[in-house]
């Protein structure tokens, strides 16, 4: 994560994961959704660029540590709990 994008709101703080961070290539060139996921302790990092949204979080979950609280697209009202 990068502190440059750091953003605290609601008593929830936001890093927006840069590329430095990121493992798949597609995230690295433009296009896709923003995936979001909520953190027992209150903070969400955000992931843009991300090509299939829903099989990308599908993998966040089934290779968690259970410290997830949930997770959605930016912009969209679907939402998935764990």
């Amino acid at each position: 994560m990068d502190n440059k994008y750091k953003n605290k709101s609601e008593g929830i703080t936001t890093y927006k994961v840069g590329k430095l961070y990121r493992k798949n290539g597609l995230s690295l060139s433009d296009g896709g959704e923003t995936v979001c996921i909520r953190f027992v302790g209150n903070y969400v990092k955000e992931y843009n660029n991300i090509k299939s949204p829903w099989a990308y979080m599908m993998r966040i979950l089934q290779e968690s540590d259970n410290t997830i609280i949930g997770m959605w697209i930016k912009g969209h009202d679907e939402k998935l709990d764990k």
